[in-house]
């Protein structure tokens, strides 16, 4: 799990340097891998594209809390169920976990399901959804990835692209050597289809006069709120920044405010 640690000047040359080297282009992947979720995780090698926290626990858990703040009734099963159709495949569901953890809990080695898990109300959830959200995954066919090694990210990188997407660390670089990603862009559109997905089949059954895209500007909201609470909970002293990566691969990278 990660824990909180004094903030600690980074070398901006070789956090460019770890980005750079840790970019990779999309048009390699197929449709479905491109929709794939993994988590902010700093010490992942080949997570899903989509990294935002919690990888599809955390899309779960965003869409269950934007239907709560509208006063929407969602049945979590249910809502995984869709998401499970929306990457081809229960299977294709991704979650993680790490070597440290022990063997009898699933996703033990996420930080932020075990924040959900602590305190469900903070993240917009009741604790039977949040349970019944852990259940569902914990005996589903998701795939649950073992990172190994301990957290040692230099920082927070949001991602600015819509060509590239961002592994946590790069071996060439030894004094920054990982980082925590959260691929803005990417996350948006996956918000924007999965709340089209959702309100067609009645998933989630909108209050009159909503339009989906409202409902995908809710989950979006969720989104941001998350990744902000799990940041703050777990590794708040670290310095964040965002990078925006050009469809040629150029990178510019910035402060956060």
């Amino acid at each position: 799990m990660i824990v909180s640690r004094m903030k600690k000047k980074i070398d901006e040359k070789q956090l460019m340097s770890l980005i750079e080297g840790a970019k990779y282009p999309i048009d390699q992947l197929d449709e479905r891998e491109k929709k794939r979720a993994g988590c902010i995780e700093d010490r992942e090698t080949d997570f899903p594209v989509n990294r935002m926290a919690g990888g599809d626990f955390g899309q779960t858990a965003v869409i269950v809390a934007a239907s709560n703040s509208l006063k929407i009734q969602v049945e979590p099963a249910a809502v995984i169920a869709t998401i499970a159709d929306y990457v081809d495949g229960e299977e294709n569901l991704h979650v993680h976990t790490d070597t440290h953890s022990l063997e009898d809990k699933p996703m033990g080695g996420c930080g932020y399901i075990q924040k959900v898990l602590e305190n469900p109300l903070q993240f917009g959830l009741t604790s039977n959804q949040a349970e019944k959200i852990y259940k569902t995954f914990a005996h589903s066919k998701a795939e649950q990835a073992v990172v190994e090694g301990q957290h040692d990210a230099a920082a927070f990188v949001i991602v600015e692209s819509d060509s590239h997407g961002l592994h946590s660390s790069d071996d060439k670089i030894r004094d920054v050597r990982q980082v925590f990603v959260f691929h803005e862009t990417f996350v948006k559109k996956r918000q924007d289809e999965l709340a089209t997905l959702l309100t067609e089949r009645g998933i989630v059954n909108l209050p009159d006069n909503m339009k989906p895209e409202q409902f995908a500007d809710a989950l979006k909201q969720k989104v941001a709120r998350h990744f902000s609470l799990t940041r703050k909970k777990l590794a708040p002293d670290l310095p964040i920044k965002r990078a925006k990566i050009s469809q040629t691969g150029e990178v510019e990278m910035k402060p956060v405010a």
